[in-house]
């Protein structure tokens, strides 16, 4: 908590690896939800120019749950998390953007594109801030 900004200290814990491996340790021992609060475009919100307040609506999404560390495959442990955030959001009224996601699970938004097009060719329903019906 010493580290004042969110996305700072999002930083120090996920880009690190050191700090990534005292987190997994951590977990490996207490198991624990981890969640981001973040604010997202609700899900009628009109496109082509910036959104009012009223027009955003914020969420709690889970970044890790107990259940994400019995996925051994990185990429699909990923895609398992993506699923989840976006059914997260799509409960709570929001319509998040691929770099929303992106920042969420830290990576880039080249590779939330390229986990959505492999979930929608496997058949999921994913549902963004431009994809309304994929």
């Amino acid at each position: 908590m010493a580290i004042a900004d969110p996305a700072m200290r999002r930083n120090f814990f996920e880009r690190v690896p050191l700090n990534r491996a005292i987190l997994a340790a951590h977990d490996a021992l207490v198991p624990t939800l981890r969640r981001m609060t973040v604010a997202l475009a609700r899900r009628d919100a009109p496109f082509g120019r910036a959104l009012t307040e009223a027009e955003r609506v914020t969420i709690q999404w889970t970044l890790h749950a107990p259940e994400d560390d019995a996925i051994r495959s990185k990429t699909v442990r990923r895609r398992h998390r993506l699923r989840r955030l976006l059914a997260e959001a799509e409960a709570q009224n929001a319509a998040p953007t691929d770099d929303d996601l992106a920042r969420a699970l830290g990576v880039s938004r080249y590779t939330i594109l390229r986990d959505m097009a492999a979930l929608a060719q496997s058949g999921h329903l994913l549902r963004t801030r431009r994809r309304k019906t994929t």
